[in-house]
Order: structure tokens, then C-alpha cells, then sequence
């Protein structure tokens, strides 16, 4: 009997123990359980909270950006200052400081917090810095001349290298200091277009879309001197390479003909035509197929966008794609539409003619001259060679213009992006501060005014800047320079002075597009002498006359007059051009990063 009690004693015992374990890993399981929901809500927070702080990042890029204060909290463009408790709905609230470092850059913090930022179950802080987007240009000759080449008058000099896309001709007692290039002539219009697009098609970005060939054929044999395309960029993609290639069976071939370079510099994040000359143009038949190619690399976030018209709307070809041109055996396939290209061929013989050249000279034709260095040419006449000659040298290629057309066009939207002034400007013998600016009108300087540049000016009408003027750069450009573009026709005159913003590398460009080629109503006139300033017409002529010194000139076309100069500053080979302050912001690369 007692050893039954005893036994159910036991069990009894055994039992309490078993539940107490059974209840003891129910607990720990629950509150596992607990546990894990707690953190999986943390983590959940945070997330939002996170998403919250970045929406506060891109909007305050986007006030930056704008032109007036709609939803920038009052403030926006360059003033902006950021937003207090943001509603971004289910992922919280933000809250930005926006703090000007520089005139070029800006340090922008910003607070998610998830659900509100009264009880915040989460808060996390993210900071970023934005900068102005810069254009790099490398001004390597003291003179770089389009196909309208360049006239030196009498006693008229360089202190520098020239190279022209055009003819030189002097007159006695003109002359060069440095080496002369002259290109072969290039014809003005194409030989083959594409110029109608209305569909973007991206390339470089993700495979099999990487590489592009467009097949054509030339009216008949000639040189391909040059290629354009109406092509913009997204972010910052690597130059690309551009070939011309044989045809193999209806697709590009291994064999190059050609090479060039798509610079990335050349190409903004607007569209516009840029183009790409052959230092070495090769020779094609006509009525012979050949394909024009671009090979980029590969980046999801840095690549090219170009022009192009589905269904194959040019006649002479058809645009194809691939994932590697580099490949051993490349695999192209039919993109179902043409890319918007041009293609110049040569043919134009041009020369250097009536000038005195220190240097060595390279041109189809050399006629009465004096060359120091050597000469490399096809035709030579009543000239005298110190070094070596070189009969039968074939025409240097053409070189690519500093400024390219899509440069040109996102300068004038930096411009109005700044705000417009409607009507004239004028500034007589005031003082200012001006830019980023749109002028419908023309703009004046004068008589003693001095103005501050703070962004690129975009003038409409005509720029006339004379009389003891003076244009300064305000100092937030640092080590980069400010431009000032017209459509009208610029005239310089009379003790101008031009001021970079202090630093060494800082310039003023001054830059018409106007079409001028007449030397007695030129697009830009200049009578001034000129220290910290870059002239630059990109279609028409610029004159300089009166005895003028100026730094670094490059045009379509360029006259210059008797006793006239340019003396070349070595500082220009390579220029950082900025739309200023309250231009385009961008997010600076690497920079963003969330503090704990």
C-alpha cells in the first residue's frame, strides 16, 4: 500500500516537473516570439523612417532647382533654406536644414521620422552635400578657327599654336609664333542625315543594349572628315568610342576604317548635336555600305540616351544594336529604327597663305611663307623652309570645335532656370550684381558700370559692354569660370576690364551664336585688350581691331586687324566652366550617407 503511494507520488511529481518545462519553453517561445516581432516593428520603422529622410534629400534638390517658391516651404533656388515635419504619408515625416558651404556647394541634412516626429517610434538622420554642375573645355591653341578660316592683317600676330578648320591668309607682316595646323576642308552640308526623331533610345546602360551601329552609304568616294549626333547623357558615362566599320554579310564587321572619340565632356544631360571629327578621316566609296558605330560601356546608372526614328526612316541603312562590339564574334540585332546622325565628308582644299611662321606648318598648300620648323604639305610656292619638308603629306584632320552645341543649349537653360528679365538691361555707370539670368532683350554695360556676375547670363537680343566697364565673376565661382552668352551680336570696346572670381584658372567666356560672317558687321567685335576673358562665336566671325590684346579667341570664323594680337595663356588648356550660384544642383557623388 505504501509503496503504491509512493509510486503515485512519483508520477504526480514527474508531472509537475514535465508541465513546469512545458510551460517554461511555452514562455520562452512567446516571448521569442515577442521578440521577434518587436525588431521585425523596429526594423520596419526604421525602414520608414529611412524612406522619410531620403524623400526630404530629393525635395530639397528639386527647391534648389526651381525658380519660384511653389512648395519650397518660401524659400527656393539657391536661398533655399529647407522644410520643417514634411508629411511623406505612411512613411512618416522629415525634416531638412539646407546650409551653404559655398556659393557651390550645399550641405543638406535631413530627419526621418516614423509615424510622426511628435512620439517618433524611429528616427533616422541622412546628409548629403549638392554641388553646381561644371562643363570641362580645354582651350589648347592660342587660336582654333572653324571652316570660315582666318584672316591676319598687317603687323596682325599670335603668340601660340594655331588650328584651323579653314584657310589662313595673311597679309606682309603677319605672323605666328607657335605651330600651324590646317585641316582639309570640310563640306559645310552632309552627305548623309538622319535628323528626324521622336523616340529616345538608351545605350551603355544595361546589356544587350550597350553598343550601336548605323549602316549608310556615302553619295560618293570621299574622306569622312566628321559625324555628329543628337545624343544627351545620364549622369556621367565614360567617352565612347566611334568607329567606322566595313560591312560583313548586313551587320558591322571587325574591320575598322575609322576612329574617333565621343567625348563625355561634349555631351549634356539636354539634348543637342554634338560632333566627332576624324584626326585621321578615312577614305570610303561611294555607294558602298558601311556602318557607323558607337562602342560604350556598360552602366546602370552613367549612360547615353540618342535620337532615333523606329520603323527605319532613312533610306541608305538600318540601325542595329549589340551587348559587345568587343566580343569575338559581336551579335548584332535589328533595333527597329535609325539613330539621328550626320556624316561630312572632306574635299575642300585649303591653305596657309602670306604668313610668317615660327613654328612648323602643316596644310594641303603652303604659298610664299616664311616656316622656322618644318613643313608638312601637298603644294608648296615661293617659300622658304628652315627645317625639314615633307612633300605629299597627307591633310591634317579636323578638330572638334571646345564648345559643343548641347553645352551650348544646357548654358542657356542653366541660365533660365535663374529667372527672366523681360525687355532690356541696361547698366550705365552703375553698380550690380546680375545672373543667373534670362534677357529677352539686349543687354548694356557702360560708361564706368561695374557688374557682378553670380550665374551664366543668357542674352536674347545684343550684348554691348564698353567705356571703362568692368564684368567681375563673384567669388563663389572659386577656381571655376562664368559664361555670358548672346543670340545677338556682342561689341567690346573701349577699356573693358574682365575679372575672374580671384582664383588663378577663373575666366569670363564671352560666347554669341550669332550667324554673322560679314568682317564689317560681325557677329563679335572686339577693340579691347583682354586679360581674364575667352571669346568664343560658334557661327559667325569675330573681328579684333584697334591695336587689341586678348588671351584666347575661337570662332566659325576670325578676322584680325592690323597691329592686332592674341597672346595665348597656357592656363586655358584646360577650364571648368559653372552655371554659378542658383543653377543646376546635382547630388555630389558619394556623398550621401546616414548618420547613426
Amino acid at each position: 500500500m505504501l509503496s503504491r503511494r509512493k509510486s503515485r507520488g512519483q508520477v504526480l511529481l514527474l508531472s509537475v516537473v514535465l508541465l513546469s518545462v512545458v510551460l517554461g519553453l511555452v514562455g520562452a517561445f512567446t516571448g521569442y516570439l515577442g521578440g521577434v516581432r518587436k525588431a521585425t516593428n523596429t526594423f520596419s520603422a526604421r525602414a520608414a523612417a529611412r524612406q522619410a529622410a531620403l524623400a526630404g534629400i530629393e525635395k530639397a534638390l528639386w527647391c534648389l532647382n526651381q525658380s519660384s517658391g511653389t512648395d519650397c516651404g518660401g524659400s527656393y533656388g539657391g536661398t533655399y533654406v529647407g522644410q520643417a515635419s514634411v508629411s511623406v504619408g505612411s512613411s512618416g515625416y522629415y525634416t531638412t536644414v539646407v546650409e551653404t558651404v559655398t556659393n557651390n556647394l550645399k550641405d543638406i541634412s535631413s530627419v526621418g521620422y516614423y509615424p510622426n516626429a511628435t512620439n517618433p517610434v524611429a528616427t533616422v538622420t541622412i546628409r548629403a552635400e549638392a554641388t553646381i554642375t561644371t562643363t570641362s573645355a580645354s582651350f589648347f591653341y592660342g587660336v582654333q578657327v572653324g571652316n570660315g578660316g582666318f584672316v591676319m592683317g598687317n603687323n596682325a600676330y599670335v603668340d601660340g599654336n594655331i588650328y584651323a578648320n579653314g584657310s589662313i591668309i595673311g597679309v606682309n607682316g603677319a605672323y605666328i609664333t607657335g605651330d600651324v595646323w590646317v585641316a582639309g576642308g570640310t563640306q559645310l552640308a552632309p552627305d548623309q542625315q538622319q535628323s528626324t526623331n521622336n523616340e529616345d533610345f538608351e545605350f551603355g546602360r544595361t546589356s544587350p543594349i550597350i553598343d550601336l551601329g548605323q549602316s549608310f552609304k556615302l553619295s560618293s568616294g570621299a574622306n569622312v572628315n566628321k559625324v555628329s549626333f543628337y545624343i544627351r547623357k545620364n549622369g556621367n558615362p565614360s567617352s565612347a568610342t566611334v568607329r567606322i566599320l566595313a560591312n560583313d554579310g548586313g551587320v558591322p564587321s571587325k574591320t575598322v576604317i575609322g576612329t574617333a572619340t565621343l567625348a563625355s565632356s561634349s555631351v549634356s544631360s539636354s539634348f543637342g548635336w554634338v560632333e566627332v571629327s576624324f584626326s585621321t578621316p578615312p577614305a570610303l566609296s561611294g555607294n558602298v555600305t558601311y556602318w557607323l558605330s558607337i562602342d560604350a560601356s556598360s552602366n546602370g546608372s552613367n549612360y547615353y540616351v540618342i535620337g532615333s526614328l523606329p520603323n527605319n526612316g532613312y533610306g541608305n541603312g538600318v540601325g542595329m544594336r549589340s551587348a559587345s562590339w568587343n566580343a569575338a564574334t559581336p551579335v548584332w540585332t535589328d533595333a527597329g529604327r535609325d539613330y539621328a546622325f550626320s556624316i561630312y565628308t572632306g574635299g575642300l582644299t585649303t591653305k596657309i597663305d602670306n604668313v610668317d611662321i615660327n613654328g612648323s606648318a602643316h596644310a594641303n598648300t603652303i604659298k610664299d611663307l616664311s616656316v622656322g620648323g618644318d613643313a608638312y604639305y601637298q603644294t608648296i610656292t615661293n617659300t622658304n623652309v628652315a627645317g625639314a619638308s615633307h612633300p605629299g603629306t597627307s591633310d591634317p584632320g579636323p578638330v572638334d570645335m571646345p564648345l559643343s552645341d548641347a553645352m551650348i543649349d544646357q548654358w542657356k537653360a542653366d541660365a533660365a532656370a535663374g529667372g527672366t528679365i523681360t525687355g532690356d538691361a541696361t547698366y550705365d555707370g552703375t553698380t550690380a550684381s546680375l545672373g543667373p539670368k534670362k534677357i529677352t532683350g539686349n543687354l548694356t554695360i557702360a560708361n564706368g558700370a561695374s557688374i557682378t556676375v553670380n550665374g551664366t547670363l543668357y542674352v536674347q537680343g545684343d550684348v554691348l559692354i564698353e567705356n571703362n566697364a568692368v564684368v567681375s565673376l563673384a567669388a563663389g565661382y572659386g577656381s571655376g569660370s562664368g559664361v555670358i552668352i548672346a543670340d545677338g551680336k556682342i561689341n567690346i570696346s573701349n577699356n573693358v576690364a574682365f575679372n575672374g572670381s580671384g582664383a588663378q584658372s577663373s575666366y569670363v567666356l564671352i560666347l554669341t551664336t550669332n550667324t554673322s560672317l560679314d568682317s564689317a558687321n560681325p557677329a563679335m567685335s572686339l577693340s579691347n585688350n583682354s586679360d581674364n576673358s575667352v571669346f568664343y562665336a560658334s557661327d559667325g566671325v569675330i573681328t579684333i581691331a584697334n591695336n587689341a590684346v586678348v588671351k584666347e579667341v575661337t570662332g566659325f570664323k576670325i578676322d584680325i586687324a592690323n597691329n592686332a594680337s592674341v597672346q595665348y595663356e597656357s592656363g586655358l588648356s584646360s577650364v571648368n566652366f559653372s552655371s554659378g550660384p542658383g543653377g543646376s544642383w546635382v547630388l555630389r557623388s558619394g556623398s550621401t550617407r546616414e548618420i547613426r
